[in-house]
């Protein structure tokens, strides 16, 4: 038999007093069908709350009858998506990764209009898919929509919460096959990047036209100022944007000579400390000293979100192409690619590469950023050990 009660609570009044008060609301505590005692809110009618609770008491014995995932994929759905919210939560995963799987995952159930777990199939979750595309966005954005709403069903039925297979929506194909080539990017060639540079800081001036007045050409001069040493911290470290947006003064340490060191919280959710070259820190040690009245949280940089807009402008001034004729672009990822490809070129260790990177494989390093075109082949065979001259010609 549930109980029916209104809870009590303790509180402390503005002149010190304590008071002890019950709930506007009844609760309802009762049995499931699985043995548990759980209690749930009620309302603030004892008549509807007696309702309610008469219901929870014929859903728990429906549940002893027919088993769990019969009751749990007639809940509401959005329970069980808060449910899983707890179960990435505990799981540990970066709360950016957690926040935009639950987003595609309630953008899919809401196109799809589902109320219950059991609405969800194959075929309703075909139609908001093929909406994605429509939308003119890429296919691996729409393969992750599938990707979380697949993780989310296989939770449900791991958890009884669903007695169905997976088959249907496995079968659904990746559009963006992993073996397939991702957007190729472009690294610039070091005069490339000794253009942009000199760009970045004469657009904001020259885009201006006429200023008369000398505070507003050192503001323009600071913006482009700061845009070139945001394009050259990320070439010269192989921060990612996001990584370098967060990155605030505390998080630095400029020693007055010599190499530096950055601390930065990668996509994967934990803190690293990565080292910043003796050159890149000269710099930045003066840009640091502008800005001496910041506290400790002020950002190294402002970093917009919409960085690419910026740089596209910027490589247009400078008369860099953004796309070359094999179709690779020179996006704000490129220069992190750079890192990698600059680093090959210049013999580096592929183990050692990839601890700058921060990749989990090698294999991502050397074959997804470092662009093996700009690589010297010559130079490579030249480093063999090679046997005397055997006919004695010369090279």
């Amino acid at each position: 038999m549930a109980a029916i009660f209104k809870q009590k609570y303790t509180g402390k009044s503005r002149d010190g007093t304590r008071f002890t008060r019950e709930t506007s609301k009844y609760y309802i505590e009762y049995r499931d069908g699985f043995g548990v005692i759980r209690r749930v809110p009620g309302l603030r009618d004892k008549r509807a709350t007696e309702a309610m609770a008469a219901e929870l008491e014929r859903a728990a014995a429906r549940a002893a009858v027919f088993g769990r995932p019969v009751v749990e994929a007639n809940r509401p759905i959005l329970a069980h998506v808060n449910d899983y919210d707890h179960h990435l939560t505990a799981l540990g995963v970066s709360d950016r990764w957690r926040r935009e799987t639950l987003a595609r995952i309630r953008w899919i159930i809401d196109h799809t209009r589902s109320r219950r777990l059991a609405d969800l199939d194959a075929v309703s979750i075909a139609r908001p898919l093929t909406a994605v595309l429509d939308a003119g966005r890429s296919a691996r954005t729409r393969d992750a929509y599938l990707l979380s709403i697949r993780a989310f069903l296989r939770w449900a039925i791991l958890d009884h919460r669903l007695d169905a297979d997976l088959e249907s929506i496995s079968r659904m194909p990746l559009l963006n096959d992993r073996r397939r080539a991702r957007r190729v990017r472009r690294v610039l060639a070091p005069a490339e990047m000794v253009r942009l540079l000199a760009a970045a800081r004469a657009r904001p001036v020259a885009g201006a036209g006429r200023v008369t007045r000398p505070e507003r050409l050192l503001q323009l001069e600071r913006i482009g100022l700061e845009r070139a040493l945001i394009y050259v911290t990320l070439y010269a470290t192989g921060l990612r944007r996001g990584e370098l947006a967060r990155v605030e003064l505390r998080d630095v340490e400029l020693p007055p000579t010599g190499a530096g060191r950055v601390s930065v919280r990668g996509k994967n959710g934990r803190v690293e400390v990565l080292p910043i070259i003796p050159w890149l820190a000269s710099e930045l040690r003066a840009w640091v000293a502008t800005m001496p009245a910041a506290p400790p949280t002020a950002h190294l940089f402002r970093v917009p979100v919409q960085l690419i807009k910026s740089l596209r402008r910027d490589l247009a001034f400078a008369g860099i192409d953004y796309r070359d004729d094999r179709g690779r672009t020179a996006d704000v990822h490129s220069l992190r690619h750079a890192t990698a490809t600059f680093m090959a070129a210049a013999g580096v260790p592929p183990r050692t590469a990839q601890q700058v990177m921060r990749h989990s494989t090698i294999e991502l390093t050397m074959n997804t950023y470092v662009d093996v075109k700009t690589l010297d082949m010559v130079r490579a065979l030249e480093s063999l050990p090679l046997p005397a001259p055997i006919i004695g010609g010369s090279p």
